[in-house]
């Protein structure tokens, strides 16, 4: 489904000339607001559901150092792998921490060397920095598997990120924000209706990919 069609679905829903989302006749909402509403549930719904990831590559912490850059469009974190670059020491999967944990896990376990990190952790540090703890004593790499922003919609016919199945989620998420915020277009009833068959979605995602027999 591209952006248009979605957006003309959200116009016949609160009763808008349908124009592919380019007016907004009635002045409760804008182009751009009701854009920002989309991108903003499609990304919701990738991260609370890790519908599709991305595998990378980063160039680790070098010998000593505890933190890396993660992607510009990282959303969340679903597994890091550790390994370092002459490829001596086997592959190492890290667990997740938070930086309390770090600090306070052992009188100086989150700044004395060792041969491979065992946490990491990126919720409590600044924005797109991955800490590793303890620092390893070698330069390394680490693959990072973790959930990217959807495509930026923008009205001009892009295709949505998740599958067109799924593409009522979106709407109904959008739906909820338009019709929640404070003005003369609140309508709670409506947003809370909105907000849970947004939630059915999210609940429909994680049972098929979690199976249906789990």
């Amino acid at each position: 489904m591209t952006d248009q069609e979605l957006l003309e679905q959200i116009q016949y829903a609160v009763v808008e000339p349908p124009d592919g989302g380019a007016s907004w006749p009635s002045g409760l909402w804008t182009a751009a607001e009701v854009l920002e509403y989309c991108n903003q549930r499609q990304d919701r719904l990738l991260k609370e559901t890790h519908l599709k990831t991305t595998v990378v590559a980063l160039t680790g912490p070098l010998a000593g150092a505890t933190t890396t850059t993660l992607p510009a469009d990282w959303l969340g974190t679903q597994e890091v792998v550790w390994h370092d670059l002459a490829d001596t020491l086997p592959y190492w999967v890290l667990h997740r921490a938070d930086r309390f944990e770090i600090d306070h896990y052992g009188d100086v376990w989150g700044s004395t060397p060792a041969t491979r990190p065992s946490v990491y952790a990126e919720y409590d540090d600044p924005t797109l920095v991955l800490r590793v703890a303890p620092p390893a004593t070698v330069d390394s790499t680490l693959e990072l598997r973790y959930v990217a922003q959807g495509t930026r919609l923008t009205g001009d016919g892009l295709s949505l990120t998740v599958p067109d199945d799924l593409a009522p989620c979106v709407k109904y998420g959008a739906l909820a924000a338009m019709l929640g915020k404070d003005g003369r277009a609140q309508d709670l009833a409506r947003a809370a209706y909105s907000e849970n068959r947004y939630q059915l979605g999210i609940d429909l995602v994680r049972i098929m990919l979690g199976g249906f027999g789990a």
